[in-house]
């Protein structure tokens, strides 16, 4: 059906996967002071994509401190990763975090704390001091290539996260942190095969993963896997990617022609977005998809 695309042309819009006002204010329910990436797919394959924000602007658990005992901070979810690696349900433990020597812990706890107020340059520091110290250091090496992903050094951060994954091939947010670069450099097939591997792994324990396998198939038109992961996004994934979700389900069914579905995700989305930017232009979308669904039906 045509009436989406049809109707942002004539329009001039840019449609972008965004957050009503108050959670990009810090009123979402997560707590959290920044919108989801905004990824815009657009009805062409790689047509346009161009990525509005960073990973680092979605942060659902915004902690004030890090905690001061820094075997404690790799057992769990270091506070300091961010977006897709944070939210992470579990799993994200590496199976090496017994053998790190204390000093690299140290470093990893300083370089933590440093991402966290945004000196990313001595961050990146205390980074290559740990993984000097423990080469195996794959939390390290994934905050690493985050933090380098942030500043736009692409290369440096596969490289990065790719020693993360091999340093433990079990840790997810190296997956993760790789699948987020290759979706910025539009390498769908990359993504897709990333974020399978995670879902394969633990497919409720990295609810960003389905968000990503979503966007990657949706590229490729993949439709039924991009809507299954989609599905699985709303299920599993935090609310502040909620609304992103239901925009990109709605895109789905489009390019299905499936037409009450299509407008099924668009209501959804402004039930959750109602003050989004693009709210004015989805509810004209729908006007024009209701006659047509109204006839389908008969």
């Amino acid at each position: 059906m045509k009436v989406f695309s049809n109707l942002a042309a004539t329009l001039g819009l840019t449609f972008l996967l965004v957050l009503p006002a108050s959670a990009q204010k810090g009123g979402g329910k997560g707590g959290g002071s920044h919108p989801s990436p905004s990824l815009t797919p657009s009805t062409n394959n790689n047509s346009g994509f161009k990525p509005t924000s960073t990973a680092n602007e979605f942060d659902p658990y915004p902690v004030t401190h890090v905690d001061s005992n820094p075997r404690q901070l790799v057992n769990e979810q270091p506070p300091c990763f961010h977006w897709p690696m944070n939210p992470l349900l579990s799993g994200t433990v590496s199976a090496k975090a017994l053998d790190i020597p204390t000093p690299a812990l140290e470093k990893f706890s300083q370089g933590c704390a440093n991402a966290r107020a945004k000196k990313f340059s001595q961050a990146e520091q205390d980074l290559m001091e740990a993984v000097k110290r423990y080469p195996r250091f794959s939390a390290a090496w994934a905050l690493l290539g985050q933090i380098q992903e942030d500043q736009g050094q692409n290369e440096k951060a596969v490289q990065s996260c790719t020693t993360a994954r091999d340093g433990d091939s079990s840790y997810l947010p190296s997956y993760l942190c790789l699948a987020d670069v290759a979706a910025h450099q539009e390498k769908w097939s990359d993504v897709a095969q990333l974020t399978d591997q995670v879902l394969g792994m633990h497919p409720i324990k990295a609810p960003s993963a389905y968000y990503y396998n979503c966007l990657a198939n949706f590229y490729l038109k993949q439709f039924a896997a991009a809507e299954k992961s989609g599905l699985n996004a709303l299920a599993d994934g935090p609310k502040q990617s909620e609304a992103q979700v239901h925009w990109l389900l709605a895109k789905i069914y489009e390019q299905e022609n499936k037409r009450d579905l299509e407008a099924e995700q668009l209501r959804e989305y402004l039930r959750v977005a109602p003050n989004a930017a693009d709210a004015a232009a989805v509810r004209q979308i729908l006007k024009e998809i209701k006659p047509d669904s109204a006839a389908d039906n008969h």
